[in-house]
């Protein structure tokens, strides 16, 4: 039986977070099978502020807890598609 599992780091920790990446891959956990080539977007912050989407500071500050590292993947402007484009 197929799995999948997806991911979201976001901004709020509400319904309507901005969502900064969200990734997701197929696999079975009941096999050593590597997983299918899964899928990884980063999205646009700005185009979903636009829309209403909600940040929270108490998240923003928990983020500032991470490393560089990690800031930079999630928060970092490389790459970002707008959420319309990420849905479709």
């Amino acid at each position: 039986m197929i799995h999948a599992m997806i991911d979201l780091e976001t901004l709020s920790t509400n319904p309507n977070a901005v969502i900064l990446t969200i990734g997701g891959v197929k696999f079975d956990p009941y096999t050593s099978v590597i997983p299918s080539q899964g899928m990884y977007f980063k999205v646009d912050v700005d185009s979903q502020t636009a829309m209403g989407r909600e940040v929270m500071q108490e998240t923003m500050e928990w983020w500032t807890t991470q490393s560089k590292e990690i800031q930079e993947e999630a928060m970092g402007e490389k790459d970002r598609i707008p959420l319309t484009e990420m849905i479709k």
